[in-house]
């Protein structure tokens, strides 16, 4: 089972949800793992704590130019729609970070002038603690491409079907959002109840609506602007609002150096738990 949480915006509570229905799934269950997708700034290792880390690197393939064997006919920059290789004044440039490594270059170039190098772009960290799994993407700075790696994640939480997959997916509506859940089985929509949360919430179920999958919303801080805010518009949308997190001094004491609450509140935890429940009958 692949379980998303996402949000619209950034700072809703997407990793202290995802950390905290990982922390407790993975006591309560056997074989549960996390994914940290948020591969830009990831930081779920900050609460979960994982051991043995391994690291991968993940490289895309670039084209490079054996300029010895080009004739400067120009036709891989005319196919290219991102302007990753382009030929500007009798001279061909190649722009890795623009580069989407679909090969198209070396299947037009008449003289086989192009041929495919290796470009880093991140890490996959794996670890482990107890009957659970960790793994989190870090892409590296100065890169831009963070789908190859997203792309590596989703392999992972592919390969461990029989697993409970907690994916804690980047902010927002763009490409590593899409790549994250397009092939979920949930998700779970994180917002706040104020007018920026109610906008970009908006803006991801419309984008969910292109994919069969089911989604509900968990209202974080509840109580800190005008829930009526996000609950008529769930009700106008027919979504599920599942639980109401609230506005807290406590979480956020616990949040802020590192810990999780579902360690601290057993209130919490049952909530957490029985939101789980709620998606497997959803699912069944």
């Amino acid at each position: 089972m692949n379980i998303a949480v996402a949000s619209g915006k950034g700072g809703t509570g997407k990793t202290f949800l995802s950390t905290n229905l990982f922390n407790v799934l993975q006591k309560s269950f056997k074989d549960v793992a996390y994914y940290d997708c948020d591969v830009e700034e990831p930081n779920g290792h900050l609460f979960i704590k994982p051991e043995n880390i391994n690291e991968e690197v993940i490289s895309v393939e670039i084209p490079e130019v054996d300029s010895s064997k080009c004739i400067k006919c120009g036709k891989c920059g005319e196919l290219c729609q991102y302007n990753a290789i382009t030929l500007i004044a009798s001279k061909i440039y190649v722009f890795e970070d623009l580069c989407h490594s679909c090969g198209g270059c070396n299947l037009v170039c008449p003289v086989g002038a192009i041929s495919n190098v290796k470009h880093r772009v991140g890490t996959i960290q794996s670890g482990e603690l107890a009957n659970a799994k960790f793994y989190s993407g870090c892409l590296d700075v100065g890169k831009i491409l963070t789908v190859p790696i997203i792309k590596q994640l989703t392999k992972y939480f592919h390969k461990n079907s029989e697993y409970i997959n907690i994916i804690d997916a980047p902010p927002g509506t763009s490409c590593p959002v899409v790549a994250s859940v397009s092939s979920v089985d949930y998700v779970l929509l994180v917002t706040e109840p104020t007018k920026f949360g109610l906008n970009d919430l908006s803006l991801i179920v419309k984008m969910l609506k292109k994919f069969d999958v089911p989604y509900s919303v968990v209202l974080n801080r509840s109580g800190l602007g005008k829930n009526s805010l996000i609950e008529d518009f769930c009700k106008e949308e027919n979504i599920p609002i599942d639980l109401k997190i609230p506005f807290s001094r406590e979480i956020s004491t616990v949040y802020s150096s590192g810990g999780l609450f579902s360690d601290s509140s057993e209130n919490f935890k049952t909530d957490l738990l029985n939101l789980f429940e709620t998606i497997q009958e959803r699912l069944a």
